[in-house]
C-alpha cells in the first residue's frame, strides 16, 4: 500500500504498487455501504484506463475531483478520475511538449487555498494551469543543491500562502511563484 485516501463521500481509497510485479497493484476503493472493493488498472489497449498500476498519490481536489498520481520506473503520470463514467484522463509527459508534466513518476498531490494543483515528481514541481490543461514547471535556483529533483511532500503554509515542498535531499524548500523556481 502506497496511499491511503478518504474522500468527501466517505469512500475509502488504497493506492497500490509493486516494485517487482508489473502487474500487481492498482486503485482501490472500499465502499463502507456496501463491503466491497471496486479495482481499476492499467490497461495498455484502453487510454481512459489507470496510466500505472503503481498509485502512489491520492489527492481530492475543493471541487470533488479525485487525483492519481502513479508510476515506477519512469512509467505512469497523473490521472484525473471521471466518478460517472469510472474513466481517467491521463496527464503524462511528452518530450514534445513544454507544457506536459515534466516527468511520469509523481510523488504527490496538493491543492493550496486558491484552488492551485501542484504536482510532485521525480524531477520537480509542476503547477496545472486548469483553464489551458497545461503545466508550468518550477526549477531548482540551483540545481547541484538538489540530488535528483525528486518532489516527495508538498504543504502550504497558512499564514503566508507560501508554497512549501519537501525532497529527499536536502530537505525543505520554498516555492518563488514570482520567478518559477524554487
Amino acid at each position: 500500500v502506497s496511499a491511503i485516501y478518504r474522500d468527501l463521500s466517505g469512500a475509502l481509497w488504497v493506492g497500490t504498487g509493486s516494485d517487482y510485479e508489473v502487474e500487481a497493484g492498482g486503485l482501490n476503493v472500499f465502499d463502507g455501504t456496501t463491503g466491497q472493493f471496486t479495482r481499476y488498472l492499467h490497461d495498455p489497449q484502453d487510454r481512459h484506463s489507470l496510466s500505472n498500476n503503481h498509485a502512489r498519490s491520492i489527492y481530492e481536489d475543493r471541487t470533488g475531483t479525485l487525483w492519481i498520481g502513479t508510476g515506477w520506473m519512469d512509467k505512469g503520470g497523473l490521472n484525473r478520475f471521471d466518478r460517472a463514467t469510472e474513466t481517467f484522463t491521463r496527464y503524462m509527459y511528452d518530450s514534445n511538449d513544454s507544457t506536459s508534466i515534466n516527468h511520469d513518476v509523481i510523488q504527490c498531490i496538493y491543492e493550496d487555498k486558491s484552488g492551485r494543483l501542484w504536482v510532485g515528481t521525480a524531477k520537480g514541481m509542476n503547477l496545472l494551469d486548469k483553464k489551458n490543461d497545461n503545466f508550468h514547471h518550477y526549477y531548482f535556483k540551483d540545481p547541484f543543491k538538489l540530488k535528483d529533483g525528486s518532489i516527495l511532500a508538498i504543504c502550504e503554509n497558512q499564514l503566508t500562502g507560501d508554497v512549501l515542498i519537501g525532497s529527499e535531499f536536502p530537505g525543505l524548500w520554498k516555492c518563488d511563484l514570482d520567478k518559477n523556481v524554487l
